[in-house]
């Protein structure tokens, strides 16, 4: 899941020379740390130790 929203996030036309508002940014880092929420619930809760 994290791999696929990376490769959304981080696309091949990110290379060129585009501008990111705030406002972009801002939701993109949201995105990110609700995956990672996620991703820490989903350890927790399975029981594997980091």
């Amino acid at each position: 899941m994290l791999h696929g929203a990376m490769f959304v996030l981080r696309n091949p036309k990110a290379l060129a020379n585009i501008t990111i508002t705030e406002e972009d940014g801002m939701c993109c880092l949201m995105f990110a740390s609700i995956l990672m929420y996620k991703i820490n619930d989903a350890v927790q809760y399975s029981g594997i130790q980091e």
